[in-house]
């Protein structure tokens, strides 16, 4: 993806707010927490962005990673993304 972002959300702290562009038709989307996998996203972009969250993230004052990567039908990761920083 083009851009990545993440950060805590204000009213759950525990949960982490991404956004990232919208993949390329027939891609599945694959978020990675400190570069572990954490999740398929499935949600439809709003615009050319895709809006979703990482619930369960521990409150520990650290910096964090996420990381979205994009990957084809045949389990190809066709686009390697930037990675977002929040504590």
């Amino acid at each position: 993806p083009a851009v990545v972002s993440a950060g805590r959300d204000g009213g759950e702290p525990t949960q982490v707010n991404i956004g990232y562009s919208q993949p390329p038709d027939g891609c599945a989307v694959e978020v990675y927490l400190d570069g572990v996998f954490v999740k398929v996203s499935d949600l439809p972009p709003t615009g050319e962005t895709v809006f979703d969250i990482v619930p369960g993230v521990v409150v520990d004052g650290l910096a964090h990673t996420i990381r979205v990567l994009f990957v084809d039908g045949d389990g190809n990761q066709t686009r390697f993304g930037p990675i977002a920083h929040f504590t």
